[in-house]
């Protein structure tokens, strides 16, 4: 500042400037005050030395005098900041005092926000194509999805990522046979089947025993909730992916396991084993062609364990047994008509030592119900052709999961804040 008034004082004295508030003094150094503010203004004082060199010329000499001239500048606005400038301890001081201000602003703004979002928490609530509805906040993620039963691994949208770590729960009921439903309302008596939660229920009578090995989890009871990830390039989209998915079953495309997870009612903390999307079920019969086979070749051993006539179970391993499980592609309606005469000459058997028409077979709990022919059951070739083979023939592969009604609420939490 004092080199800026320096400067300034040199530049007036080149050009001969006359400042008013500047009063030269002929005899030695004088002192003068130099006032650029209103009186009401706080005073700063500045001083500034200046030594110029002037030479005149007088018409009677020709001499220099060199005149050296103090002039004290009065300036009347920021005296305390400057004063605060010069002192390096009361400029520190300043800048501590600042940072305590702010400081204590920024906590005081903090306080404020988490009082607020204590009592109006931060929500995201959004829907995903297949109704989904998931809301997420800093801590967490909860969705809410409602699945319909009667579905063979429905696409809940929820995609997952390895490692992941989830909490899923289940509520609801459902029935896994509205044919019982329909013949109780109808005829005023108690269905066959009762109605299950999440849980499933047990059954270990009749045709269910004979079914009970091929579910998907054979070792959890009918009806319990299971889950599948299935890689999101191969999740189920379309109506075609029943028949040409190999998830269906439980098989990935290189005809390796995928875990099928049982939940049930819940299941706590559980780690994904890798990348997908969530597809969800109820434990029941999958009719996939390993599984066509291996029913049908069940239930035929099963009907030869129980008949009565050599002759017929000799022919049931000739012409049956042995040749579907070489090939499975003889497992259709015109092979097994073209051999049913071989097998049954008089259109009946001899079970236990008693002999009955074919169709009552239906009724001895085998498993196996007619082929269907478009219009109606059809017990033409029957026991050999029967409801397995229209399946076949069809790619239906959730017959049994058609004749399902009920609905189970699911919600999936998982941790944001990993």
């Amino acid at each position: 500042m004092l080199c800026l008034w320096n400067y300034i004082l040199y530049i007036c004295e080149y050009i001969n400037f006359q400042n008013p508030y500047i009063m030269p003094d002929t005899s030695s150094k004088t002192t003068e005050n130099l006032d650029f503010q209103p009186e009401d203004s706080k005073k700063i004082y500045q001083s500034a030395d200046a030594e110029s060199t002037s030479k005149t010329e007088s018409n009677n000499s020709n001499h220099s005098d060199e005149n050296s001239r103090t002039v004290t500048i009065e300036i009347v606005r920021h005296k305390r900041l400057f004063e605060i400038l010069e002192n390096p301890r009361a400029m520190w001081k300043v800048i501590a005092s600042l940072f305590v201000i702010v400081g204590v602003f920024f906590i005081g703004l903090a306080l404020v926000v988490l009082v607020v979002k204590s009592f109006y928490p931060y929500n995201v609530i959004k829907t995903n194509p297949y109704g989904a509805t998931i809301i997420k906040n800093e801590d967490k993620e909860v969705i809410y999805w409602l699945f319909n039963t009667a579905e063979l691994w429905a696409n809940s949208g929820i995609e997952v990522k390895k490692n992941d770590r989830i909490t899923i729960r289940a509520s609801g009921a459902a029935n896994t046979a509205i044919h019982y439903l329909v013949d109780g309302a109808s005829d005023d008596f108690q269905p066959g089947f009762s109605w299950v939660g999440t849980e499933g229920l047990e059954r270990n009578t009749g045709h269910s025993a004979f079914r009970g090995k091929f579910r998907l989890v054979p070792d959890a009871p009918f009806g319990k909730l299971l889950m599948q990830i299935i890689p999101v390039s191969k999740q189920k989209n379309t109506g075609k992916w029943i028949k040409e998915s190999t998830y269906i079953d439980g098989t990935d495309e290189k005809g390796e396991n995928n875990q099928i997870f049982t939940i049930g009612k819940e299941r706590i903390e559980l780690v994904v084993p890798c990348d997908g999307v969530l597809h969800f079920a109820v434990n029941d019969v999958v009719m996939s062609d390993k599984n066509i086979k291996d029913m049908y070749l069940a239930s035929m051993k099963s009907l030869q364990d129980s008949l009565t006539d050599i002759y017929q179970k000799n022919k049931l391993t000739k012409f049956i047994i042995k040749p579907i499980k070489s090939n499975p592609e003889k497992l259709n309606k015109a092979y097994l008509k073209n051999v049913f005469k071989d097998v049954f000459t008089n259109g009946s058997c001899e079970l236990n030592h008693t002999r009955k028409p074919l169709y009552d077979l239906k009724k001895e709990n085998f498993g196996l119900g007619f082929y269907y022919n478009g219009k109606n059951p059809d017990s033409t070739g029957y026991p050999l052709v029967n409801e397995l083979i229209y399946y076949k023939e069809k790619k239906y592969r959730d017959p049994w999961y058609m004749d399902n009604v009920g609905s189970f609420l699911i919600v999936i939490e998982r941790k944001t804040n990993k």
